[in-house]
């Protein structure tokens, strides 16, 4: 369940647990509220503790060879701490990081940490809105892109459609169709039309990526996916 979800569904989830012949694994996040209560009374409740640092150390500097990765172990537990052990984020950074090099050092780490940082403070649901600001640049919305690289380019599918865009309404700022020479005000249809069109080809890298494991095409798929159709859409999200 999203956490933006305020109606009901839990009796309905409870149901289906008890018909399905199929395991259904839900998470959580808040343990305590009352309608998790009600639904743990109809699972297996499985508790888990955050990893430590002394856990998560090794492991990363296990998945830093196997990429061919070269980084020592201060390096690596600067980002451990950094992220506050979170295991998906230190992958999201070591990938990106390895996208421009193959040596990450500690000067390198500490420069880009500041600004990364405080986007990994922000969930998918906080970054959304921020996302079609015209106040962003290109690189900072990459950089959202790899707070979830698996979530944010469906946040961007899922409500591109719900942005007003400024560029159609606003007649100082164009952008032009590769189909079109005009220079007159682009209008909504248009605007659209090439959001969607970057997402489209954003899904070809995205198979690309999964298929034959091509990770180096991550910052591709980052622009294609979130960034452009984000640029290309600033406005308010309804």
């Amino acid at each position: 369940y999203q956490r933006r979800v305020r109606g009901g569904g839990i009796a309905e989830l409870i149901q289906l647990i008890k018909k399905s012949k199929m395991p259904i694994i839900c998470l959580c996040n808040d343990r305590s509220h009352q309608k998790v209560r009600s639904l743990a009374n109809h699972c297996i409740d499985l508790r888990f503790k955050r990893p430590t640092i002394n856990q998560i150390l090794p492991r990363m500097m296990s998945i830093a060879t196997l990429e061919k990765l070269t980084i020592d172990n201060h390096t690596m537990e600067q980002i451990v701490t950094s992220t506050n052990g979170d295991v998906r984020q230190v992958l999201n950074l070591l990938q990106a990081w390895k996208a421009k090099s193959n040596v990450l050092k500690i000067d390198n780490v500490k420069a880009e940490l500041g600004s990364l940082v405080k986007d990994i403070e922000l969930g998918p649901f906080d970054i959304l809105p921020k996302l079609f600001s015209s106040t962003l640049s290109i690189a900072d919305m990459i950089g959202f892109y790899f707070v979830d690289s698996s979530l944010m380019p469906l946040f961007v599918a899922e409500n591109y459609l719900n942005v007003r865009p400024s560029r159609a309404f606003n007649s100082t700022t164009n952008i032009k169709s590769s189909s079109s020479s005009s220079s007159s005000k682009t209008s909504v249809i248009d605007i659209i039309s090439l959001a969607a069109d970057s997402i489209a080809d954003a899904d070809i890298i995205e198979s690309a990526i999964r298929s034959d494991q091509n990770w180096e095409l991550s910052p591709a798929h980052g622009l294609l996916s979130v960034a452009r159709p984000g640029w290309i859409m600033q406005g308010g999200l309804s």
